[in-house]
């Protein structure tokens, strides 16, 4: 059984010690619920921030690849235009292309880039071979014209499936 409370002795002291204690407890709880309200809501921010820090990311990634992407495409879409006489300036962007792709994909990229600079070397060896055989003989060599055909063949093959080479970059 509880003990029985006269509160006809309670003095003024007391009452306003009694009092104080129950505002600060009140206090206390006001304020630790604010706080409880505060981390939930930087809690929802954090991660909206987490969030969108992602997508910046992806976002930069993306604009990266796709600077790899377009150089690919124009150094092949100037091969099938000029042949071996591609700018200096689009060759430029390629290899700078080829030595990112090292970062930014996988290692099966990199390898078809470097696939595609040799056979572009072997095109521009060939063409100087036809050139100068043409020039010293009348004719541009037994099977070069065959050989020139199958590199040109074997760009524009590449132009078309670039989007197979890339896949990594599909945003769906």
């Amino acid at each position: 059984m509880l003990p029985h409370i006269y509160w006809s002795a309670l003095n003024w002291e007391a009452f306003a010690t009694l009092a104080t204690g129950f505002a600060a407890v009140a206090a206390a709880f006001t304020v630790g619920r604010k706080q409880v309200a505060i981390a939930e809501q930087q809690k929802e921010i954090l991660s909206r921030q987490v969030a969108l820090d992602e997508l910046k990311l992806r976002s930069e990634l993306f604009e990266r690849r796709f600077a790899v992407y377009e150089a690919t495409r124009s150094f092949l879409s100037e091969i099938m235009v000029n042949g071996d006489k591609v700018r200096s300036e689009c060759e430029s962007q390629f290899l700078i292309a080829l030595d990112q792709s090292t970062f930014l994909f996988h290692a099966e990229v990199r390898q078809t880039l470097l696939k595609l600079w040799e056979e572009y070397c072997g095109y521009g060896a060939l063409r100087r071979i036809m050139t100068a055989t043409y020039e010293s003989h009348g004719h541009y060599g037994q099977n070069n014209p065959q050989k020139e055909a199958d590199y040109l063949t074997s760009f524009d093959k590449s132009l078309r499936s670039l989007g197979e080479l890339f896949d990594e970059m599909r945003l769906a």
